[in-house]
């Protein structure tokens, strides 16, 4: 198969460059990549072939004229952000806010039909990691976002949904704005176009995310198997390498399914008895025997005796009183928690 074309126009280098060196590691492996910052130079180079898979430039730089050209797909860099909340014309033209940060620019560059042609190809299997706790406050969202940011910082296409009856997760994002009511219905009628449906509503803010329901589910009719064919047909898609699924404490059958269903379990407890306690009822409760799917992480840990203390645990995050208060930028940094991203890599 012959290697994908992907040309940059883009005459800020200091800008495109780490961009550029993202896309390399990715696709080095299906794509030849060219970058030209003189448009001259690029005009008299591809007079000599005009077919390219991937053109990637300025929105001012850009002119009618480059249809001609022989293009798959284009990505025009924008500083309005009106614009990239809009849609185009042409349906191989994706205008990209060139203010977002870079992981969220790699994420709208790889959603093209091109790039992601090559994933599809190569049988992407979506992998689903539940983050569950059987204790209130144990910080199961927390670890989500945090999980889902680490495995966005290593190249990973991930989703973050949360399952939970009331949904107040929104407060970390940018957007806190819930679903609309149409959206809502559609997850009462999970079809075949399901997916094609709700996609435009899912939002990106390094990595994807489901806004929140705006009511509690069960107000909302919403009931558990609703939700988990929901998760399983936005699975079916290939379109992401993770989905996180960020839970409530109680063990319904929504959750119960989604454990049986997913890859991996993490499952939070803190150092404490209560939380000990209620660990070893949900371990008589459900087959956790499997240590590849099931991790079990001590949240809250402070010091080496906690770990003496938490024989449960198979792994550790050390937090303080700092932790609430930081972006899901910054929770995705966290030591302990990369280092549990790149065990599910």
């Amino acid at each position: 198969m012959r290697k994908k074309r992907v040309v940059l126009l883009y005459q800020d280098t200091k800008y495109i460059l780490p961009i550029l060196a993202d896309l390399v590691e990715m696709y080095d492996e299906h794509c030849d990549f060219s970058l030209f910052s003189d448009v001259d130079v690029f005009e008299k180079e591809i007079e000599k072939n005009p077919e390219i898979d991937v053109f990637i430039t300025d929105k001012k730089i850009f002119s009618e004229q480059f249809f001609k050209l022989r293009i798959n797909d284009i990505l025009l860099f924008t500083e309005d952000e009106k614009d990239f909340s809009e849609n185009t014309s042409k349906l191989n033209v994706q205008l990209v806010y060139k203010y977002l940060s870079v992981k969220e620019i790699i994420n709208e560059i790889c959603s093209c039909s091109v790039l992601r042609g090559i994933e599809e190809s190569e049988g992407i299997v979506t992998d689903l990691i539940v983050v569950y706790s059987p204790i209130g406050g144990a910080g199961t969202t927390t670890m989500a976002l945090g999980l889902s940011e680490a495995l966005t910082n290593k190249h990973k296409r991930v989703l973050y949904i949360n399952v939970g009856q009331l949904q107040n997760h929104a407060y970390k994002f940018k957007d806190r704005s819930p679903l609309d009511d149409i959206t809502v219905k559609r997850f009462k009628e999970t079809d075949i176009n399901f997916y094609e449906s709700i996609k435009s509503r899912i939002r990106v803010e390094g990595f994807f995310y489901l806004p929140p329901f705006p009511r509690c589910l069960s107000s909302l009719d919403l009931q558990d198997r609703h939700i988990v064919q929901a998760i399983t047909k936005i699975r079916e898609t290939g379109f992401y390498d993770f989905i996180v699924i960020d839970t409530s404490s109680e063990l319904s059958e929504c959750n119960s399914e989604l454990m049986a269903e997913a890859e991996n379990v993490m499952v939070v407890g803190k150092p404490d008895d209560e939380s000990l306690y209620k660990l070893k009822v949900f371990l008589g409760a459900i087959d956790c025997t499997d240590k590849n799917k099931f991790r079990f992480v001590c949240n809250f840990a402070t010091d080496e005796s906690d770990k003496t203390d938490t024989p449960f645990a198979t792994d550790y995050v050390q937090v303080n009183s700092e932790i609430p208060k930081k972006s899901i930028e910054d929770l995705g940094l966290i030591p302990d928690i990369e280092r549990l991203g790149i065990r599910y890599i």
